[in-house]
């Protein structure tokens, strides 16, 4: 669904009942509004890409539950505040793009201790605009 021209805001009852799906790529569509905290319902989630969007606020905690995630990306977005430290607990996590306006790198991305990912690299982009 990436570059379809989707416009407006997600609707949490939906991503709630696709709780099957492993990969959502909704990337370079004009949708707005806060992350639904229903993403956390999407347990077998590998990828999700939700960059170049219009997303607000700050990566809510639910998506703490999605440990099965190999890339996320957030990137081009306005959503502001923390990278939650949950993110170090997620072993297979392979590419992580949180880059966008106003967000503030907590410590655990500077000590690379903290990542260890059971399958190869992970590549990090953490950028201040």
């Amino acid at each position: 669904m990436s570059s379809n021209h989707l416009v407006g805001t997600l609707k949490a009852d939906t991503l709630g009942s696709m709780n099957a799906i492993n990969k959502i790529d909704l990337s370079t569509n004009q949708l707005l509004g806060h992350l639904p905290d229903s993403f956390g319902q999407l347990q077998m989630l590998t990828y999700l890409n939700l960059s170049s969007n219009s997303f607000q606020d700050s990566i809510p905690n639910s998506f703490g539950k999605l440990a099965s995630m190999e890339t996320l990306d957030l990137s081009y977005n306005n959503l502001s505040g923390s990278i939650p430290v949950y993110l170090a607990s997620f072993t297979y996590l392979i590419n992580l793009n949180v880059s966008f306006k106003d967000v503030y790198q907590k410590e655990v991305f500077s000590q690379t201790s903290v990542w260890s990912p059971c399958r190869g690299t992970t590549h990090f982009v953490v950028l201040h605009a």
